[in-house]
């Protein structure tokens, strides 16, 4: 009913009730109005509903960004190499939600922690400072999740920094919650349910109508596997831990009975925090029905603009606040449809044409004066310059070999002998270097992984044993093979192990070719090889037998032949290694 037809409504009731009392007249006009008003209220409500997200995912400890440290400046557009920064994602997001006309939800698919020297603050005692989850109170995040390296530092780690948040920030005032769906019962109640919830449903507000948004967090079967050792018995739902096998039905099976639940509470729209990228997050979209959107994560990889599987958009925003992904979406009809606003893309690069945040470069002077004292005791600084890079280094199978190769040559000086083979994973590899002078914090990011869960000093720990020749060719093909079950075991090895995979090759009989160690083919190899690797592939030796269905399993020796339960720890991290050799080449 429109307003003409309203009046004329009016009018002729008017006409025809000339001797009617008054009241009677308010009463039939208050009851056109209320009809107008309703018909109003109607439409609206079958309108879009229009809100942002906002997401970062792995950002794995790196405040200061990516790129050589000594080349950071506040200012814009100067050229400077360094990418990411918390101090300009910070801006970008507090810039975004002043300006926009719609709600905001800001959200994080985890592995917020290790990756830089930063993590050594948090879970230690002796320093207020928890940067990770300072930055998430400060840029108003409303909600992260656990990935698997938020256990870098043990379930207690974890659990000092949780507790330092709260000191830290009033409990009332928190920002933001961190998300844990299908972490076991057990340990979550040992965690402050203040900052710690198993879903949660947001409200957000449009034009004075409200939607309800029910919100998962969960780490992805892949994240599970790759964080057994670090977790320390700590089971999630969706991989058995002594098995070490995957457990899809049960993780599905649980997201169901969880959406379920939330929709009991009220919310319209579902969305989930999933730790886990390619293939994981569309095989969740497939086979659990009712997700409106899935923030990805683990995978570090950049999805330009969403995906969509059926009704379920899906997102991830690279690594390292490199980018800050922003879908503009509306609600409407029970549908959630994503929005095209102009030429706005959906990954924002954080680079040097973003502003700083300067109050939050105040707590990176803070963290970075902490950080100073931590390393003067390991024989390093934040400033001091080591090594310059003479072109961009980008991570490849070749940079990988080369950098295994300079933690070799360190290690063989330690033990006053050649080690013949130093290996790794690929992903134990975190990235490449860029051109320009690099110091210590530069370097460790090559090799950031791995964490003394006593003194909670960063990097991995170094070993040196032996194995026999068998075992180094058995090494090969099990990790060859299972790298194509789980691609974060693939290997990387010193350029002196050369061979090629027979793709039509039989899984440790001949699927392995030329395997040559210094150019010497297999039969002419010493019977004992002296190994060198970190303490994240160590931790892995005993769950080898279960890997492998109990085909394969690793003995390794000292040099006199004797078993060892497990390698003795040398005492040296695998960054600082690397930054010595790097330090006596002067150029790389």
């Amino acid at each position: 009913m429109g307003v003409q037809f309203t009046y004329r409504f009016i009018a002729g009731k008017f006409s025809r009730i000339k001797g009617m009392k008054l009241i009677t007249l308010v009463f039939l006009l208050l009851s056109s109005i209320s009809i107008v008003l309703f018909e109003k209220k109607v439409a609206a409500n079958d309108g879009p509903f229009l809100f942002t997200i906002l997401h970062t995912n792995d950002l794995h400890s790196h405040v200061s960004g990516s790129g050589p440290r000594l080349n950071f400046t506040k200012k814009v557009n100067d050229g400077d190499a360094v990418v990411g920064h918390y101090a300009r994602l910070s801006d970008q997001i507090k810039k975004f939600k002043e300006k926009s006309l719609e709600p905001v939800l800001t959200l994080d698919a985890g592995d917020w922690y290790g990756g830089t020297l930063y993590q050594w603050l948090g879970p230690r005692k002796d320093n207020p400072s928890v940067p990770e989850l300072e930055f998430f109170q400060s840029g108003e995040y409303d909600f992260t999740v656990l990935g698997n390296h938020e256990f870098d530092a043990g379930p207690a780690g974890l659990q000092t920094m949780l507790g330092k948040l709260l000191k830290l920030v009033d409990e009332k005032k928190l920002n933001f919650r961190i998300l844990a769906t299908n972490l076991e019962e057990n340990f979550r109640s040992q965690l402050p349910a203040e900052v710690v919830q198993e879903y949660a449903v947001k409200e957000i507000e449009y034009q004075g109508r409200k939607l309800k948004i029910g919100l998962l967090g969960l780490l992805g079967p892949d994240g599970q596997r790759v964080s057994v050792a670090q977790r320390a018995g700590v089971k999630f739902i969706g991989f058995d831990d002594q098995k070490m096998k995957t457990n899809t039905d049960e993780f599905y099976q649980q997201t169901r009975d969880k959406i379920g639940q939330l929709k009991k509470l009220g919310a319209e729209a579902i969305g989930v925090l999933l730790h886990g990228g390619t293939p994981e997050d569309v095989e969740l979209a497939e086979n659990v029905a009712g997700i409106d959107f899935i923030i990805a994560g683990h995978t570090h990889e950049l999805y330009p603009t969403p995906r969509k599987v059926g009704r379920t958009y899906i997102v991830q925003a690279g690594c390292y606040g490199q980018w800050l992904g922003v879908v503009p979406l509306k609600w409407q009809n029970g549908q959630l449809e994503l929005l095209t606003v102009g030429s706005e893309k959906n990954a924002l690069a954080i680079n040097d044409s973003i502003a700083v945040d300067d109050s939050y470069m105040e707590k990176v002077q803070q963290y970075d004066k902490n950080l100073e004292e931590l390393l003067q005791t390991r024989g390093f600084s934040l400033h001091r310059p080591i090594v310059e890079v003479v072109e961009d280094k980008k991570k490849t199978s070749n940079y990988a070999s080369s950098v295994l190769n300079i933690v070799r040559g360190e290690l063989s000086r330690e033990v006053k002998e050649d080690v013949d083979i130093y290996f790794s994973t690929y992903s134990l590899i975190r990235s490449g270097l860029k051109k320009g002078m690099q110091t210590y914090d530069d370097l460790f990011k090559v090799f950031s992984i791995g964490m003394d869960l006593e003194g909670f000093d960063p990097g991995a720990d170094l070993y040196h044993f032996y194995f026999s020749k068998n075992e180094v060719r058995l090494l090969i093909n099990f990790l060859e093979i299972y790298s194509l079950m789980a691609k974060n075991f693939k290997p990387a090895f010193t350029s002196n192990l050369t061979y090629r995979v027979r793709s039509w090759g039989i899984p440790m009989i001949n699927r392995l070719a030329d395997l040559q160690l210094n150019g010497k083919k297999f039969d002419q190899w010493p019977e004992r090889i002296s190994m060198g690797t970190n303490s994240n592939i160590v931790d892995y030796f005993d769950k080898v037998k279960s890997l492998s269905y109990g085909l394969v399993e690793f003995r390794p020796t000292d040099k006199q032949g004797q078993a060892l339960t497990r390698p003795i720890p040398l005492g040296k991290k695998e960054p600082e290694l690397f930054a010595k050799g790097l330090e006596r080449e002067k150029k790389y």
